[in-house]
């Protein structure tokens, strides 16, 4: 994994910040079709990695570094620019929404939500909470890039949700770690930054808001 040179990549334009389950695979293609792309996204970029499974291990890493914010910048600046994105969605960029409005400052964030933190839970029960069960665990144990790949940044990053907000995206009752990460990234992005988007709404506010 190599960094780009300065005069090829220009940053990220665009940070989806949204749990996975808000539609951002909508917003990945709403993003492309208007000249972002490729978008980073956990799809395209993480559950295609292969051995020596590069990418996905060095956002484990990140994510590993909560402490030490300057290594955990770095990283974070290695795994865009090694990619070239324009843009990025869902997990794990939606984690690191606080740094990378530091690490991009002329960037701008879209906050995809659900029509309710319900809605969002029983998505996210039906599909990667599937996957993040132990019986799936269990079950794919032998595949390695399930193994030491997939599965450990899904802990990690329920790890850092219960961490962050006291809830965590495993905890199958409850919609908390969907609201209360709406809040946090409300509350480190500034106003003239975020759009908080729904698809229903239509994409002419994207359009409108990120000027194209």
């Amino acid at each position: 994994m190599t960094e780009k040179t300065t005069s090829s990549y220009k940053g990220l334009q665009v940070i989806g910040a949204g749990l996975p389950r808000t539609a951002t695979t909508s917003l990945h293609n709403a993003l492309e079709t208007l000249g972002y792309a490729p978008c980073h996204t956990f799809r395209t970029h993480i559950s295609g990695d292969n051995l020596p499974y590069t990418h996905v291990r060095t956002w484990q890493k990140a994510l590993d570094l909560q402490h030490d914010k300057p290594a955990r910048q770095a990283l974070l600046r290695l795994l865009y620019s090694s990619t070239g994105v324009p843009a990025a969605v869902d997990a794990p960029t939606c984690l690191f929404v606080d740094d990378l409005v530091e690490i991009y400052p002329e960037a701008k964030i879209v906050l995809g939500v659900r029509s309710s933190p319900a809605a969002w839970r029983t998505s996210f029960n039906a599909t990667i909470g599937r996957v993040m069960s132990p019986s799936m665990k269990r079950a794919t144990y032998l595949f390695p890039g399930m193994r030491f790949g997939l599965h450990p940044l899904l802990d990690r990053m329920d790890a850092l949700s219960r961490q962050r907000y006291g809830y965590a995206w495993s905890d199958w009752e409850s919609e908390e770690a969907c609201t209360k990460h709406n809040e946090w990234v409300k509350s480190v992005v500034p106003k003239e930054r975020l759009l908080v988007f729904e698809p229903k709404m239509g994409y002419e506010g994207l359009c409108e808001f990120l000027g194209s």
